[in-house]
């Protein structure tokens, strides 16, 4: 199989020590434990940011779509990502580049131990495991976070899993080959695991620690019980067990949860018996459940009716009201208007229809660029779903709930006529939002004529 070892012989031929050197920092942001401590800050972050802002309603956090449930899923996706990367090189068995990275004269004595243990790692070679935990880590939070635009997100997970990967050609610790499939294999392991998880029957934390760890014990078998694999299936076994026994919910626990939280205890306890290292299995076992832990507190706060609000302290998490296609029918019924927005005329069927089969999460653009022309008559005029939604500012709808309820906030009888406007109803057209009470008569009329 090539792999490019003349072309890394050629690079290794004039490479500067300042490179060496911020190639050696660089390539930390692919090691394990900072992607999996990364993702799992990232998951507990997103799960209260959710919570706050009313996305995880008790509804959506038990029973909802895969895109309303909290983020706790992240690590595993990483987790099961890593155990496909162990799988892998115990599979093909190729060795690293013989070649030996130079230590820069301008190191520091404190740091060259450092830097000698990271350019004479062992360990086969193929495909690079920094490129494919770096790809499905850093490309699954571009996926999945709200803050800028999902075009911004993906350009900077592209640029580190960029660095990330150079970075262990310029230390001669992997062909240009490894970085490669690294990246291909961690792209079409994120596609294959979100196409999966947003057709499971079960919740998406539960499907995505169970696939985990399947993979896991794969790589354990495949390993031979060594390596990193008893770390991963003790990780993927700890966090499913947490899920199972701690999840939120609003019934009493299921017989399914039950049985994989028994199989996943069983899982471990096997494990240590197997491996013979209980210390080991112990801390990986206690660290998944921890990457669990604070994610199942913030959300049964919700379910306990807590508010979790930070903007002002007011807002509270409610369901969502007459969403999708049937609320929209139902808003096209005069008998169920009143004369204020009976004359809206709002014809929205067909449109939820196409929202309701849409893929979610989506980003505002993709949104836009889908259905921003659809047409919605509103009295004497008639307005598209991007005049609409643009004054709600979002980048990313979690489902076709939120897009449908911030319409219905637009042009329903229930949006006009409430005293106490949510954050996500727009102002009136060219006016700005009231602090206190319902909008003044000009107000109304602008909205109604919208």
């Amino acid at each position: 199989m090539y792999r490019g070892g003349d072309l890394l012989e050629t690079l290794h031929g004039s490479m500067p020590e300042w490179l060496l050197l911020l190639a050696a920092l660089v390539t930390r942001l692919g090691d394990v434990w900072i992607v999996i401590s990364i993702t799992v800050i990232a998951s507990w972050l997103l799960t209260w940011r959710r919570s706050t802002s009313g996305s995880n309603t008790p509804q959506q956090a038990e029973t909802g779509p895969p895109e309303a449930t909290p983020a706790i899923w992240m690590v595993s996706v990483v987790v099961g990502g890593l155990a496909v990367m162990t799988t892998l090189k115990y599979v093909f068995v190729l060795p690293r580049p013989a070649l030996v990275a130079a230590t820069p004269a301008v190191l520091p004595p404190a740091l060259e131990s450092s830097y000698v243990s990271t350019v004479t790692i062992g360990g086969y070679g193929f495909p690079s495991g920094h490129a494919l935990g770096a790809t499905v880590a850093y490309g699954l939070l571009a996926l999945t976070p709200r803050t800028g635009t999902r075009r911004v997100r993906l350009a900077v997970a592209g640029v580190i899993v960029l660095a990330v990967s150079c970075s262990r050609v310029v230390l001669a610790v992997h062909y240009p080959g490894d970085i490669v499939a690294g990246i291909a294999v961690g792209v079409a392991y994120l596609v294959a695991v979100l196409w999966l998880l947003e057709r499971s029957p079960f919740d998406r934390t539960t499907s995505a620690f169970t696939l985990t760890l399947g993979l896991a014990l794969v790589a354990l078998v495949v390993s031979d019980v060594t390596g990193r694999s008893v770390t991963y299936t003790a990780l993927a076994a700890g966090g499913l067990t947490a899920w199972s026994i701690g999840r939120p919910r609003s019934r009493p626990r299921t017989t399914p949860h039950a049985v994989i939280a028994t199989l996943a205890l069983g899982a471990l306890a096997g494990l240590a018996a197997l491996d013979g290292s209980l210390v080991t299995v112990a801390v990986a076992g206690v660290i998944g459940a921890i990457a669990v832990v604070p994610g199942t507190v913030i959300l049964q706060s919700t379910i306990d009716g807590q508010s979790l609000c930070v903007d002002d302290g007011s807002r509270s998490v409610r369901p969502m009201a007459n969403a999708g296609p049937t609320g929209f029918r139902h808003l096209a019924y005069p008998s169920s208007m009143s004369d204020n927005s009976r004359e809206l005329g709002v014809e929205l069927g067909d449109l939820g229809d196409a929202l309701e089969s849409q893929t979610y999460p989506v980003g505002e653009d993709e949104l836009f660029e889908q259905h921003g022309d659809a047409e919605i008559e509103m009295g004497d005029e008639t307005a598209t779903l991007e005049e609409l939604l643009e004054p709600l500012n979002e980048d990313e709808y979690e489902s076709a709930d939120e897009v449908t309820q911030a319409i219905m906030n637009m042009v329903s009888d229930d949006a006009i006529g409430r005293k106490n406007y949510s954050d996500r109803t727009p102002p009136a057209v060219g006016e700005d939002r009231q602090d206190e009470g319902a909008p003044d008569q000009e107000g109304q009329r602008e909205q109604e004529s919208f």
